[in-house]
């Protein structure tokens, strides 16, 4: 397998309430595929609430990258305890990261959304909101995770928040999908209106509910257009270019967007 086998677009862009506050752009994101196979898509959400996240996200990003880069995927795919305890450590590794990087840890908090993956597998693992997907190869689109909100409004997780550190296994998700598949996205909250049926008035209940579905009316035609982007020759440059002005005002819903906004897509290559 090489690189060509799956065509990626991603960004981070600062948020219309963000330029209006003159406050920095909070959101952080990256993507690597590797020689074993295998490669990895993450992204940070910076706390509003802390003078350093975009710092923080910017930390988080670049440490789960390099750590993730040498674990041996396949063998713990095989064993899930394993799995889940090198992920956990890694969260541990990170926290003690922030420490030393000169910054006040509360200064630094944020979400971590990140998926792992290969040809015919998809890990995912995260704390705090945020949201990932992936296309079946029926096209149907599913949730790679539940996003965690908090009892009151706009309250969520980030890595720096002590509570999590007693009981990872409750707070750090971890969800493995071994089966074919033709896309994934992975997008900070900031993208979720655009992209996901995630606030849903529910007459029965008389509440709103969270559905958690990426929307495929907005990937399919994204990854068709990465595709056909690719197979025109645009260079990898070009199309990050157009992704990133496409995050900032594809549609109605992005250009009103007040928050920071990442968002991810992967897809194989159809060529």
């Amino acid at each position: 397998m090489t690189s060509n086998t799956f065509l990626s677009a991603y960004a981070s862009v600062i948020g219309a309430g963000h330029i209006a506050e003159n406050t920095p752009l909070q959101d952080a994101c990256g993507y690597e595929f590797w020689e074993n196979g295998w490669g990895c898509a993450i992204v940070c959400d910076g706390a509003g609430s802390c003078a350093y996240s975009h710092i923080g996200a910017a930390l988080c990003v670049d440490f789960f990258i390099r750590k993730l880069k040498g674990m041996h995927w396949n063998n713990l795919l095989a064993h899930p305890e394993q799995l889940r305890r090198e992920i956990h450590t890694l969260f541990y590794q990170c926290v003690h990261y922030l420490q030393y990087s000169g910054y006040p840890l509360d200064e630094l908090g944020c979400t971590v959304n990140a998926v792992v993956f290969s040809e015919h597998s998809l890990i995912s693992f995260h704390i705090g909101d945020g949201r990932a997907g992936y296309c079946d190869l029926q096209g149907n689109w599913k949730p790679l995770f539940v996003p965690q909100k908090g009892e009151e409004a706009n309250q969520t997780m980030f890595i720096t928040s002590p509570f999590w550190q007693d009981n990872p296994h409750h707070w750090i998700d971890i969800q493995v999908v071994q089966e074919d598949y033709t896309a994934f996205c992975v997008l900070s909250d900031g993208c979720e209106k655009a992209s996901f049926e995630c606030n849903i008035w529910a007459d029965e209940e008389q509440k709103f509910k969270d559905p958690n579905l990426p929307y495929s009316k907005f990937f399919n035609p994204l990854v068709q257009g990465i595709q056909q982007l690719y197979a025109q020759g645009k260079t990898h440059s070009e199309i990050q270019q157009m992704w990133k002005q496409f995050i900032k005002e594809g549609n109605k819903t992005l250009a009103q967007e007040t928050d920071d906004k990442s968002l991810i897509l992967v897809c194989k290559n159809n060529q």
